[in-house]
């Protein structure tokens, strides 16, 4: 966004406007000139930004070089309740029920709600390991060949390669995949729900461009 002094060589006077700030007990000199808008794609890279005239009386026109930088936080996103984890304890399915909090995206649990407070998680999952690794997030109703638990939902990881493989990875070591169940129908869909907000956004934010890549 770009701001330029309303000098008298331009128009005379000072213009006074709404626009104008007071600082200091002073009016501004500045009033918006032009304006430009971000998207993700112009993150991390060297961008040309096309300036929209907001002023008759505009002197900066044309375009804006750039390079910009940004930093993703995911926080706002929060949901919590009772979810039943299965674990792989020798090869054996082994389910625990606890508490799980999602807070941006990162997935922590407890055994009993008011051991957050006093006690370290007893399980945490970071979903940007997966998409740091190019892996492909995908939350689903779990089958029945998945968990014969009802109202279970798996958030699963597949490499790149081997996304569009569904049926063909559930049987891969390489695909890592997370199973709960839920107490009702209505909490597996606000999970399922919750999850999707998280692996969504992740998906946005690696549509930007690395630094290598620019």
């Amino acid at each position: 966004m770009s701001y330029v002094p309303l000098q008298n060589e331009f128009m005379g006077s000072p213009v006074r406007s709404p626009a104008m700030v007071r600082t200091m007990g002073k009016t501004s000199r500045f009033q918006l000139a032009a304006s430009s808008t971000l998207s993700l794609t112009a993150l991390r890279k060297h961008t040309q930004l096309k300036l929209q005239e907001w002023s008759s009386h505009h002197v900066v026109f044309g375009h804006v070089f750039a390079t910009v930088t940004g930093v993703a936080h995911y926080d706002e996103h929060k949901h919590s309740g009772f979810l039943t984890w299965r674990e792989e304890v020798d090869g054996i399915p082994n389910w625990r029920r606890l508490w799980c909090e999602q807070v941006g995206t990162i997935i922590k649990a407890w055994q009993y709600p008011s051991d957050k407070e006093a006690k370290e998680p007893v399980k945490l999952l970071d979903l940007t390991v997966y998409t740091d690794e190019d892996y492909t997030l995908r939350v689903d109703v779990a089958d029945q060949d998945v968990s014969v638990r009802k109202y279970s939902l798996m958030l699963t990881a597949m490499p790149p390669r081997k996304a569009v493989r569904s049926q063909q990875a559930q049987g891969d070591s390489e695909i890592q995949m997370h199973v709960f169940s839920a107490d009702s129908r209505q909490e597996c869909s606000s999970w399922i729900n919750a999850l999707h907000r998280v692996v969504d956004d992740l998906d946005a934010w690696r549509s930007v461009p690395h630094e290598s890549e620019v």
